[in-house]
């Protein structure tokens, strides 16, 4: 029995209706990759500036656990720059906190910054939080910490096989300069 108008008009409708979602959703799926590496960029490129490069870079040479006037202390001349860091990454765990940037992105560019900037920096901030003339003390920097504990999570969640899925991670024929 062959098919009258209608039921080749209906067929091809609903084929075209099909075709036009199936290529809406990947034209979706295109834009969204889009934005993410326009993101990433961005980020990178926000956090590679000279003042938050400096910034970490000094907190590297602070032991951890300094209060907060400790820290500043010891920085001196550099307190600015490892204060800008704290504030840039505190910024970036609201923006992943608000699902504008993906846990994965801010994990793949940032894990180590926030990881290290969070552990040496962590005292002064819980301690930051009890003074009373801090205003907005009770809250500072809680994104911060936040990310710093999600991306921990996140990275203990992983299968073992890609906890260390970095192509470098695991040779040994690099060798590493000792430290002075």
């Amino acid at each position: 029995m062959q098919p009258d108008l209608a039921t080749a008009l209906n067929i091809a409708t609903t084929a075209a209706v099909v075709g036009g979602v199936i290529f809406g959703a990947w034209q979706i799926r295109i834009a969204t990759r889009a934005r993410e590496t326009q993101i990433s960029l961005q980020l990178i490129e926000m956090l590679q500036t000279r003042d938050l490069i400096e910034g970490l870079s000094s907190l590297h040479d602070v032991p951890e656990g300094l209060f907060w006037k400790e820290l500043q202390s010891q920085l001196g001349e550099r307190w600015v720059s490892a204060f800008a860091l704290i504030c840039a990454l505190d910024g970036l765990g609201i923006l992943v906190y608000r699902r504008e940037v993906s846990p994965r992105v801010a994990d793949d560019y940032f894990h180590h910054t926030v990881w290290e900037v969070w552990r040496k920096s962590r005292t002064a901030i819980l301690e930051r939080r009890t003074m009373k003339d801090m205003p907005g003390r009770e809250t500072g920097f809680q994104f911060l910490e936040w990310l710093a504990e999600s991306q921990a999570v996140f990275r203990e969640e992983l299968p073992p096989h890609k906890r260390r899925a970095y192509p470098l991670a695991e040779r040994s024929d690099i060798a590493v300069a000792p430290s002075p």
